[in-house]
């Protein structure tokens, strides 16, 4: 018998082909988890994305290095960097990739603005007009909050996740220090 989280990431092809499943599990999230919750008694390492990050967004399990490097830069979670900036990344992977570069967070982030500047609990890029030339992704996203998943890192996926001294390659907490580069 298949799961409803198996059916969910069929359907939306969260874990990206090639990939074994068993690197990671995926989780329905209970009614009082919120996505800035820590990993306080958890005996698994784990971090939350949103369902607009694979329904509408198209982002893949395990994220990329590129994902990773710029979650790592700005020191923030999936779900703590607006939707609409995944949208800004994601944009500026299929134009590298279409000019068949590789994809770097520093150029990334060259192009890029963080607002707001106070903290805030979620952070949003806003592209530079005289470097970018991606337009700001339409689609609204009022109700992203509303549907999250827990990714729990498995033991065959730490390879993915972890560096070598056990670090993860990016924040796996909410962060109250966002880097503002």
């Amino acid at each position: 018998m298949v799961s409803a989280t198996e059916l969910v990431a069929e359907l939306y092809s969260i874990i990206a082909k090639g990939v074994h499943r068993g690197i990671m599990s995926l989780e329905w999230v209970s009614v009082v988890e919120r996505v800035c919750h820590g990993q306080e008694g958890a005996a698994d390492k784990f971090f939350y994305m949103y369902m607009c990050h694979f329904s509408q967004l198209h982002v893949r399990l395990p994220l990329d290095g590129f994902a990773m490097g710029v979650l790592h830069q700005l020191n923030v979670v999936p779900t703590q960097l607006h939707p609409n900036s995944w949208a800004y990344l994601q944009a500026f992977r299929v134009l590298c990739q279409s000019l068949y570069l590789q994809p770097s967070p520093h150029a990334f982030l060259y192009c890029y603005d963080i607002r707001p500047r106070q903290p805030t609990t979620w952070l949003s890029l806003v592209s530079r007009p005289s470097i970018s030339r991606l337009d700001a992704f339409t689609q609204s996203f009022k109700h992203f909050k509303d549907g999250f998943f827990k990714v729990v890192v498995k033991e065959g996926g730490k390879l993915h996740f972890l560096n070598a001294d056990g670090s993860t390659k990016f924040p796996f907490s909410w962060t109250g220090s966002p880097s503002r580069i």
